[in-house]
This record gives structure tokens, sequence and C-alpha cells, in this order.
């Protein structure tokens, strides 16, 4: 992946040529307003496949997770509901 820094001035000023890359050549923007990146502009496929890598990674946590308790859970690694509150009195 490709990632170009521009001004959002510059951006401004080159905004279809910027589209045109993004969709055409899979380039990524960086747009930066006073020296700080504040935006990035991408494809709209290649964000899907973000959100859909950033959601896979998501519930493999929460599966490896889970896991991990009732392992723990079998194992006698656990306190009980009452122990919790009683820690709390």
């Amino acid at each position: 992946m490709t990632t170009r820094v521009v001004t959002a001035a510059n951006a401004r000023s080159i905004f279809f040529e910027i589209l045109d890359k993004v969709s055409k050549l899979r380039q990524v923007f960086t747009i930066t307003k006073k020296g700080t990146a504040t935006a990035v502009i991408m494809s709209a496929d290649e964000f899907e496949e973000w959100a859909e890598t950033l959601e896979i990674m998501a519930h493999q946590k929460t599966a490896k997770g889970i896991k991990k308790g009732l392992k723990e859970l079998k194992s006698g690694k656990h306190v009980s509901h009452s122990e919790i509150f009683k820690k709390r009195s």
C-alpha cells in the first residue's frame, strides 16, 4: 500500500486526482492540517476490507478470552459470586 501525505490546502486543489488514485491505484492519502495528520482518504473497498479484518480480529480475541476463562474455570482458577461480594463488604 502506497501512502502519500498532503496538506489540506493541496488536497483541496487536487481532490479529483486524489479520488482517481484512490480508486484506480488503491493509493492512500494522509491529509495534514497545520502539520498534524487529521484524515485519511482510501478507497471504499479498502476501507471495507480493513473494517472486516478488525471485526474478525475482535471476534478472535473474544473467542480466545472465553476459551481461556473456561480453561481456568475447569482448573479451579476462579472466584465465586459470593466470594466477590464478601470482599466488597
